[in-house]
Order: structure tokens, then C-alpha cells, then sequence
């Protein structure tokens, strides 16, 4: 979305940072709110340390988050 709309971004693996970038007019399903949650799995567990394993019912929930995002955002590019 924000290559879309030549928002400049910066290199990062916080998505709660890319969410604040996209612009207002954009109608945010709760989903791509809810996305910042999901860099807690692209950063601590990118690497080896002492984490959390991630629970099934914590893996289906980020699964189910990414796939209302990717969905949401298919719809606006096609």
C-alpha cells in the first residue's frame, strides 16, 4: 500500500511503524491494526534466545491477521 501511493517508508521490521504511515483516506479493517502484532515474530524469533514458544493458538491467530491483510490489500492494488 505504501508503494502504492509513493508514501516514502523506512527500513524496518516494526509494522506498527509501516500502519501509521498508510495514508487516512485508506479504510483500515481492524486486521491492519492488529498487524503490529505480528513484529514480535519477525524480530525475537528471527534469532536464536531465550523466547516464548509460540502457542497453536497464537500461530493461528497471526496466520489469520496476515491473510485479512493480504486479502484487504489485493482488493484495493487489483
Amino acid at each position: 500500500m505504501l508503494v502504492l501511493r509513493s508514501v516514502p517508508f523506512p527500513r524496518t521490521h516494526n509494522i506498527g511503524t509501516l500502519v501509521d504511515l498508510l495514508p487516512g483516506d485508506l479504510n483500515l479493517p481492524g486486521e491492519v491494526e492488529e498487524a503490529s502484532s505480528l513484529t514480535e515474530y519477525a524480530v525475537l524469533t528471527r534469532y536464536p534466545g531465550d523466547f516464548e514458544p509460540v502457542t497453536e493458538k497464537e500461530y493461528l491467530e497471526a496466520i489469520r491477521i496476515a491473510e485479512a491483510v493480504i486479502q484487504w490489500a489485493q482488493k484495493i492494488v487489483e
